[in-house]
Order: C-alpha cells, then structure tokens, then sequence
C-alpha cells in the first residue's frame, strides 16, 4: 500500500476454462476419431490423473468401457461441427 501516483502502463488478463460439472473429459473427438482427449482436471487432477491415465489407456485398447461420469460424450448436445474449416481429416 502506498499514498504515492501511479499510473496503470499495462493489464493482463487470463482465464481458466472449466466443464459445466467440474469433472474430467475423456473419450473420442464426436467427428475425428483418431483424436483423442483426456482433459479438465483442474485442482484435483494430481489425484485423479494416475487412475484415468490407466483407465483410458484400457479403454483405447479395447479391454474397458470408459465411465459415463467423465465420458465426453456427455456434451455431444453442445458439440458444433465445422471439421472443413479447421483443416483436419481423420
């Protein structure tokens, strides 16, 4: 704290992008399904990373379903399809 001018030279803003429900995404791209994400963990991902790593490594190789709780497909509603602009092909 400082009774002393200043004046403001710059700002710097930033944000921290979140999932509706605050749980992780994991699965498939709903158009390319070569891509995969494995996202969203925020503050508790050091606790839940290791469990979801293995659990979506079985469920790429086929030997498990992935959990509905943080399946992606859960927001396939808000899921807007423009695979032409961006210029990826699967």
């Amino acid at each position: 704290m400082s009774d002393q001018p200043f004046t403001v030279v710059d700002q710097r803003a930033g944000f921290r992008p979140a999932v509706r429900d605050r749980k992780p995404v994991l699965g498939t791209h709903p158009a390319w399904s070569v891509l995969s994400i494995f996202n969203g963990f925020g503050s508790k991902g050091v606790m839940l990373a290791p469990r979801l790593a293995t659990h979506f490594a079985n469920v790429l190789e086929g030997t498990e379903a992935l959990w509905p709780e943080v399946n992606i497909s859960r927001y396939h509603s808000l899921y807007i399809s423009v695979p032409t602009e961006v210029g990826v092909s699967s």
